[in-house]
This record gives C-alpha cells, sequence and structure tokens, in this order.
C-alpha cells in the first residue's frame, strides 16, 4: 500500500488537496492492482499535486515509474504509453532536467514501435525536442558567459555571447525569459554601441517581437516601429533588415487588431519585399499572408492596387458573393482607403 508523503495539506485552488491524492492512489492500489488503468492515472494526478505543491523533483520519480508501468503493461505503441511518456517530458521540463526530457521526446520519436513516429504527435515531439535543445544550449551559454566574465572580457565583449542568450530563450519557448534578456541587451546596447548601430535597433526589434510573444503586443507596437525606422535609416529601404523589422511593425498591428493600419502597412511592405527579394521569398510570403489575414479580418479587399472596405448591407449584414467594384454602376459605393503613407519605398 503506498504510504502518505508529508506536506499533505498542500492544496491549489479548484485541485484535490496532495493527501487526498495519496489516499485515493492507496485504495485504488489496493483494491485494482498497481497496473491498473485507473491507478496509473491516480498516480499522474499524484504527479501534478506534487507539482503544484512545488516538488517538481519528486514528481518525476511518480511520472517515471508510471511511464515505465504503462510500457510494460499497455506496450510501447499504445496511445496511453505515448501521453505519460508527454507527461514524464513535460514533467522533467518544470524541474529543470532539460537533458532528461529531451531524452524522453528523442526515444518517442526513435522508438521502433513507438506511438510517436508520424502525424501531429511526431510533430509535437518534434517541436518539444528542439525547445529542450534550445534550454540546453541555454545552460552552456549561462556557463561560458560567467567564465567569460570571470576571465575579464569587456561588456561590448560579451555582447554576442548574451544575443545567442537572448536567442535560445525565445527557441526555448521561455517569453518572459526573453523579454528580460532582450530589454537588457537593448538597454545595454544603446549605452555601448550607441543609437547608429544596426546592432541597437536589431535588439530593441527583438525585444518587440519578445513582447508581442507575451501578449504584450501594446507595448511592441512604439519599439518595432522605432526599430523600423532606425533600420530604414541606417540601412535603406531594400536591405533585407529593414525588411524584417517593418514586417514586425505589420506583426504588431495584427496582434493589436489594428486591421486596417496593418492592411495599409502590408501591401506597401509585400510590394517593396517582393521588389527587393521576389515574390517567392520566405519573408515575401509571410508578409502577404499575413496582410491577407489584416484584410479579411476588417472585410477589405484589394481592387487595382488599392484596398477598399466590402460595402455592408442595409441590415447590417455581411455581403454575400464577391465584391462590386467601381465598374460597376448599380453596385454600392465602396470606402476607398489611401495607400500606405509611410511606404518604404
Amino acid at each position: 500500500m503506498a504510504q502518505a508523503l508529508p506536506d499533505d495539506d498542500a492544496t491549489a485552488p479548484g485541485d484535490a488537496p496532495l493527501g487526498e491524492v495519496v489516499d485515493r492512489l492507496a485504495r485504488a492500489e489496493q483494491d485494482l492492482g498497481v497496473d491498473h488503468p485507473e491507478t496509473l492515472q491516480l498516480r499522474g494526478r499524484l504527479a501534478a499535486a506534487l507539482q503544484r505543491a512545488r516538488r517538481p523533483q519528486v514528481a518525476v520519480g511518480v511520472l517515471k515509474r508510471n511511464a515505465l508501468d504503462a510500457e510494460r503493461v499497455f506496450g510501447a505503441a499504445d496511445p496511453r504509453t505515448r501521453a505519460f511518456h508527454h507527461d514524464l517530458a513535460r514533467g522533467c521540463e518544470a524541474a529543470g532536467l532539460f537533458a532528461e526530457a529531451a531524452q524522453v521526446w528523442r526515444s518517442l520519436l526513435d522508438h521502433p514501435q513507438g506511438p510517436c513516429d508520424q502525424g501531429p504527435g511526431a510533430d509535437d515531439a518534434r517541436s518539444n525536442l528542439a525547445r529542450m535543445e534550445s534550454a540546453l544550449e541555454y545552460e552552456d551559454l549561462v556557463a561560458e558567459l560567467e567564465r567569460e566574465r570571470a576571465a575579464g572580457a569587456s561588456q561590448t565583449g560579451l555582447l554576442p555571447l548574451r544575443w545567442r542568450q537572448a536567442r535560445t530563450a525565445v527557441d526555448a519557448g521561455w517569453t518572459d525569459k526573453a523579454v528580460e534578456l532582450w530589454r537588457s541587451y537593448w538597454n545595454d546596447a544603446q549605452r555601448l554601441l550607441g543609437p547608429d548601430s544596426p546592432i541597437t535597433a536589431g535588439s530593441q526589434h527583438a525585444l518587440a517581437m519578445s513582447l508581442i510573444d507575451a501578449g504584450r503586443p501594446e507595448e511592441a507596437l512604439p519599439l518595432a516601429r522605432q526599430a523600423a525606422f532606425e533600420a530604414l535609416r541606417l540601412l535603406g529601404p531594400e536591405d533585407t533588415t529593414t525588411l524584417i523589422h517593418h514586417y514586425g511593425v505589420l506583426q504588431a498591428l495584427v496582434a493589436l487588431g489594428e486591421h486596417e493600419e496593418a492592411s495599409r502597412v502590408g501591401l506597401s511592405l509585400y510590394t517593396g519585399a517582393s521588389r527587393a527579394l521576389g515574390q517567392d521569398h520566405e519573408l515575401a510570403r509571410g508578409i502577404e499572408l499575413l496582410t491577407d489575414c489584416a484584410l479579411n479580418a476588417e472585410g477589405y479587399y484589394i481592387h487595382h492596387g488599392e484596398i477598399r472596405r466590402r460595402p455592408v448591407r442595409a441590415d447590417g449584414a455581411a455581403p454575400q458573393g464577391p465584391p462590386t467594384g467601381p465598374s460597376d454602376p448599380s453596385g454600392p459605393q465602396h470606402t476607398a482607403i489611401r495607400p500606405y503613407e509611410g511606404a518604404i519605398d
């Protein structure tokens, strides 16, 4: 029979107390057996309760047992086994055991009879494995930065390592940490490199993008605008970096729901990117996709290079079918929106 764990009064709002979960698991092990599916589910709930109680290392031990028992009882290819291995990988990540988490994701992908060899499950495993590899790289960079500081490296000399550190935080999915690192980097770049360095503008753009990832587009937009302005000033309108920074403005506008301005920005930006890079370039296609999203969200369409609003019926409902253009005198009037005045071209 399972023994009650200490601190069994730990609770989380809306969740069973840890002690209650322990008691239910003990009864299940006694009445149903340790290999019963319900017992394994309760053991998973015990791990979740331990995580809520800030005991992630203990939770990992519980999750490891669950994953092993599931593979023994259900087999490696069973979806339940996959779910328990997913729980183990995420538990390792919560405990800061990134190497172990990566190993679990890798085993799901590499197992000859594994449940995660193709389809959405494989995509999930691959993306999480990539995040854990970035987390491991982040730890290595932290250690390298400490060694370089101890060896007397200058603040300017540390900037390349700090850039990589912030980038790996983004790749690891740590949005708040990425915002913190990019803000610190940008502040120091302004002081060490000055406003005329493209690196300073680049770090400002990176901070804006991280703020969007963190769900703070209202903070991101002014930073993205400034970074785009500086790139235009320093590098010219058709430089790839300039286009990327203006794309950041478009992303911030869409995230804020400012679809009308986003449509104007996107149309102008797509023209410039297509001319400089070609219509099939990844950046040009990304701009086109995001501009289409903005246009559709607000009922806009493109007519002879201008953005126009679709007419609204008298009852306020959206019009059905394709819009009737100005060439059709019987059609309703359209509201033309002037081309974007801040065009980069």
